[in-house]
């Protein structure tokens, strides 16, 4: 749970799984407050100082942070992995995504599920074509990730705290 002051406005960015912001390490992200630097004057501050971005900014913030090597993002990490031992394996994803295997495949899994469920799939369906051991089973993961239930997916509409994806697969 966070506070959230009166009148206040928030744009968030979605990278894809391994995207680094250098000055943050992944494992200080994880269900916890990492305030950014702002100046008095409302700029970020990562090299220099820049506008907070509105929505239609947001990718020129991106390619702003990619340039000064602030984000990072290796995709070959994943292929090195296969030389290490299982437990290497989990420590050394948990270091470079702050979530272990299992946690980012779970995430992704119901995800995938809120999506289907939105675009109008009956959650019985989706949890047997997701492998969920149940509707319950799905319920629980939907709960605990997203925290809404089937239904307040299913009738979300432009929820602007929504991650979810609007194309429904």
């Amino acid at each position: 749970m966070a506070l959230v002051p009166p009148d206040s406005s928030f744009l968030g960015i979605r990278f894809a799984l391994g995207v680094v912001l250098r000055t943050h390490p992944p494992t200080s992200l994880i269900d916890r407050f990492a305030p950014l630097p702002v100046s008095p004057a409302g700029q970020l501050r990562f090299v220099g100082e820049r506008e907070i971005p509105a929505f239609d900014d947001a990718e020129l913030l991106v390619r702003d942070l990619l340039a000064d090597k602030l984000l990072h993002w290796d995709p070959s990490w994943v292929d090195d992995l296969g030389s290490f031992s299982d437990r290497s394996r989990q420590r050394r994803h948990l270091a470079r995504v702050g979530l272990t295997r299992g946690a980012a495949a779970r995430i992704e899994q119901v995800n995938r599920a809120a999506a289907r469920i939105r675009a109008g799939h009956r959650p019985a369906d989706v949890a047997h074509d997701l492998g969920y051991f149940d509707q319950p089973h799905l319920a629980h993961a939907l709960k605990r990730y997203i925290g809404k239930t089937a239904t307040e997916v299913a009738t979300q509409s432009g929820d602007p705290l929504s991650f979810l994806p609007d194309d429904g697969e």
